[in-house]
């Protein structure tokens, strides 16, 4: 074989990975929600009204959403744009979003914030929820249960740092922001299907910002960076 036929052998099998890894994330993540929504369409055929008004409605209504937020990430992961937020970008403080999103992703004890809490960043609406939403359920998976967010006002710019002690070897951390790609020592650990941080990148590159991991110690850092509030900004 020549250069150009091992290229397009790399090339093509490249191609079958993310297709494979596709097939996985669409066969075992979606059919859970889909599965719910069937068996409550099927239990409402035959409910009361009282039992449609306070259990199966909103438990469609929440199966649904679940549904909605799976397929939002995964056309993010794979680069369609249309669905990130497309409100105009506003302060927020980083404190009660931290707090909301720790108590989403529901980890025990309670989250280690050194830093100003009221410090405001310039994001879409609910933009600065989704990204540390995924970034600290990373942290939590993958690290110690004990994460520790740095807030840390650089002018212009904002840094918050989460970071948690963690084992997984410095390959995995090169490839965390490919789509679907998860490591052997990821996959042993806890489910998901890889597109957490990629999602994380893309919604705060959408609103001027950045997000690196970096290796310290024992300890892995996601650094988020986004644009600090000034004047003007409400």
């Amino acid at each position: 074989m020549g250069r150009d036929d091992d290229e397009l052998a790399r090339r093509t099998a490249a191609v079958d990975l993310v297709r494979r890894r596709m097939i996985n994330v669409v066969g075992h993540e979606l059919r859970t929600p889909v599965s719910a929504i069937r068996g409550l369409a099927d239990a409402m055929l035959t409910a009361s009204d009282a039992e449609l008004r306070g259990e199966l409605v909103p438990a469609v209504a929440r199966s649904a959403a679940r549904l909605e937020r799976l397929i939002d990430d995964l056309l993010l992961a794979a680069g369609v744009t249309t669905v990130l937020p497309p409100a105009a970008a506003r302060a927020e403080p980083v404190g009660p979003a931290l707090a909301s999103a720790w108590a989403e992703v529901g980890a025990p004890g309670s989250l280690d914030v050194r830093g100003d809490t009221g410090t405001d960043v310039v994001v879409r609406p609910r933009s600065l929820g989704l990204i540390l939403t995924r970034v600290i359920d990373n942290a939590v998976k993958y690290g110690s249960p004990a994460v520790t967010v740095c807030i840390v006002p650089l002018g212009d710019r904002v840094a918050v740092e989460i970071g948690s002690t963690s084992a997984l070897p410095d390959s995995d951390l090169e490839l965390a922001f490919e789509p679907f790609f998860r490591g052997e020592a990821a996959v042993t650990t806890a489910p998901g299907f890889g597109i957490g941080l990629p999602v994380a990148r893309a919604l705060a590159e959408h609103d001027g910002g950045s997000l690196v991991l970096e290796r310290r110690g024992d300890a892995i850092v996601a650094r988020l960076e986004l644009n600090a509030a000034g004047p003007g900004h409400e």
